[in-house]
């Protein structure tokens, strides 16, 4: 065995500093723990005592610290009460296994000690603390409220499987060091693991794409268009590489469901999102924000290509539109147009311009 049970990389990073350097911390506590029960023929029972110092005050430093990040970040308060309780319990679990000096030279008791700091090292520290930094990220780079990121990541949560294997797989190397016979448990558990990753990795992809389409078109939704457009401003900013949109408003739409329904005006909004599908370039993204309301982005076009595609789809329109669909609504939309210029940060901005440029022009006709 190597004095080094556990390697601290990358897996372990939430990318707060103080915290990761705790955990770095608390890495090396369990190490020296293994070493002093696994490497020797008996239990140095003064080095426990001085490892237990050390847990304990790493709980009180780590805890303390954590806990008022998670406050100073405005961390929804349903995350925070989950968090305090699990380092409550965590103090509570520590006390209770260094407590009595018998419990320090029974390698038994001593092993159980081992399981449960590893249990805490892959699901508190690997779950539960990068939960907690993605939510703060979520707040303060993408400008959610606290809800909403615990909402998210109780609906999207990033797998932390792959990190969660290396420490399992860890914990069982040690065991089978003792006791080969664990063997065979370990392999039926990296399997279930692995089915278990390959099941969660396949889910949070189909819940990304769900979050990220509209229900109605299977267009993208409101959601992803903000998101690709921040990306095209900031390669915009790297490398002066222009693009465009089309902000697309159809006209006359309220009255579809007045006079035929819901189900009507549904129809042709489908019909809309495939038109734009199919008529816009491969490299174009066209977008239902909601209502009667899509956009096209126009990667790498500057504005006189965007008032080619607009004045295209326009002509296009009345050629293609099913003659069903013509007798719920007069095909006719209005679209404002926007390309990126210095004086846009945002994706809101942008968005703005081209709405203004929409209803300048409805208001024209």
């Amino acid at each position: 065995m190597t004095d080094r049970f556990f390697q601290w990389d990358q897996d372990f990073i939430t990318g707060v500093d103080l915290i990761d350097a705790q955990h770095f911390s608390l890495i090396e506590i369990i190490n020296n723990l293994l070493k002093t029960c696994f490497q020797t023929e008996t239990i140095n029972e003064e080095k426990i005592v001085t490892i237990s110092t050390q847990l304990k005050d790493y709980t009180v430093d780590h805890f303390q610290s954590e806990e008022k990040i998670m406050i100073d970040a405005q961390v929804d308060p349903r995350h925070i009460i989950d968090h305090q309780k699990a380092h409550k319990e965590f103090v509570s679990k520590i006390q209770e296994r260094f407590q009595l000096s018998e419990s320090l030279s029974d390698p038994c008791k001593m092993g159980e000690s081992v399981e449960f700091l590893i249990r805490w090292l892959a699901y508190h520290i690997l779950y539960m603390d990068k939960n907690m930094v993605q939510q703060m990220n979520m707040i303060q780079a993408d400008h959610l409220s606290a809800a909403e990121a615990y909402d998210r990541m109780k609906k999207m949560d990033k797998s932390t499987s792959e990190p969660l294997l290396k420490a399992l797989k860890a914990l069982f190397y040690i065991v089978s060091e003792k006791n080969k016979e664990l063997e065979q448990q370990n392999f039926e558990l990296e399997e279930k693991v692995l089915a278990r990753t390959q099941a969660l990795e396949k889910a949070n992809e189909q819940l990304r794409q769900a979050s990220l389409t509209d229900e109605l078109t299977d267009l993208a939704n409101r959601r992803y268009a903000l998101s690709e457009i921040q990306k095209q401003i900031h390669t915009w900013e790297r490398y002066d590489t222009p693009f465009s949109l089309l902000f697309i408003d159809l006209d006359g739409f309220k009255s579809v469901n007045d006079t035929f329904g819901h189900d009507a005006g549904d129809k042709v909004l489908q019909w809309i999102a495939s038109f734009l599908s199919s008529h816009t370039r491969k490299t174009d993204i066209p977008c239902r924000l909601g209502g009667d309301e899509f956009i096209v982005i126009c990667p790498n076009t500057a504005l006189a290509g965007a008032e080619q595609l607009a004045l295209n789809l326009k002509q296009e329109l009345r050629l293609r539109i099913p003659d069903i669909l013509q007798k719920l609504w007069n095909p006719s939309f209005s679209i404002g147009l926007a390309e990126m210029n210095p004086s846009i940060s945002t994706a809101s901005e942008i968005l703005t311009i081209a709405d203004r440029a929409m209803y300048k022009e409805k208001n024209r006709r």
